[in-house]
């Protein structure tokens, strides 16, 4: 763990990873605005920075939808 987990993602060399979709729904809120509240859990304060430049927000952000898209598709298959 983590490079087991379900819920990871390369992104420039350095593994991403959350514990389910709805946590990685979490992570997407908390990457996606360009300004960050401080009233997020411990859990999503524990990025690391390397995620957190806006450099990679574009691309975390279209890797994290489009999974969370497709867990979606999934979903409804069921």
């Amino acid at each position: 763990w983590p490079s087991d987990a379900f819920w990871s993602w390369d992104i420039s060399g350095s593994q991403l990873w959350a514990w389910n979709a709805s946590h990685a729904q979490r992570i997407l809120d908390y990457i996606q605005p360009i300004s960050r509240t401080r009233t997020y859990s411990y859990d999503l304060r524990c990025i690391p920075k390397e995620f957190l430049t806006a450099k990679v927000r574009e691309l975390i952000v279209k890797r994290l939808s489009k999974s969370l898209k497709e867990e979606g598709l999934q979903q409804l298959q069921k």
